[in-house]
């Protein structure tokens, strides 16, 4: 029987083996992003993880040393490989795009200018009434009616205080965070992975009482 304790490692000897070991180095990762259907599905939906799909990814770089930042030792929790990298290119096809769209409202909303009057304006509000319409609306229609007898319009405009606590709660969501919290279920999750498991067909004496 292998011993997991005399494997040279102080921490003994996993069942499988972990991301940075997969992916020793960017360019392993780039290429099996290039070796997917994924990675010539790319749309204009928002920021893309590559360059036109080609082979020179532009935000590939930075998936790459967020995932090896988080996950580099840790070892992945299927015994089939080739199912972890599908299961890894999958997560960035699906969630990249969006995640890349809000890091780029985030970087905008760090750079407004809270003295600037569209930090303070709120919303507005156009109601407009129609005494004598051309012809009768249908009940159910949506459309606006094309003449006007009265306006009325609302303006509101916010507090300096309230604005600053509006953004600050939208600069508090860490997206990035939420982004890589997606590819956790790929990895193991028990204390020690390098232990052996151990199964009883009984109870040992002395527990179970």
């Amino acid at each position: 029987m292998l011993n997991f304790y005399e494997t040279g490692s102080d921490y003994g000897s996993s069942r499988t083996r972990s991301f940075s070991d997969i992916f020793p180095s960017y360019d392993d990762f780039t290429a099996a992003w290039s070796a997917t259907v994924f990675s010539k599905q790319e749309t204009e939906l928002a920021m893309p993880i590559s360059e036109g799909g080609s082979d020179a990814p532009a935000n590939l770089a930075l998936i790459y040393e967020l995932l090896l930042s988080r996950y580099a030792n840790s070892t992945i929790a299927s015994s089939d490989e080739n199912r972890f990298v599908l299961q890894c290119m999958a997560t960035i096809f699906q969630y990249a795009p969006a995640w890349l769209k809000r890091l780029e409202i985030q970087e905008n909303l760090q750079g407004m200018d809270l003295s600037s009057e569209a930090f303070l304006q709120g919303s507005l509000a156009i109601e407009n009434v129609s005494l004598n319409p051309s012809e009768g609306p249908a009940t159910d229609s949506l459309t606006p009616l094309s003449t006007v007898n009265q306006q009325v319009v609302r303006a509101t405009k916010r507090d300096k205080f309230k604005a600053l606590a509006i953004l600050e709660e939208l600069l508090r969501t860490d997206v990035t965070g939420q982004f890589i919290d997606r590819f956790r279920p790929l990895f193991r999750t028990i204390v020690a992975p390098q232990r052996p498991l151990w199964y009883y067909s009984t109870a040992p004496d002395g527990e179970g009482d």
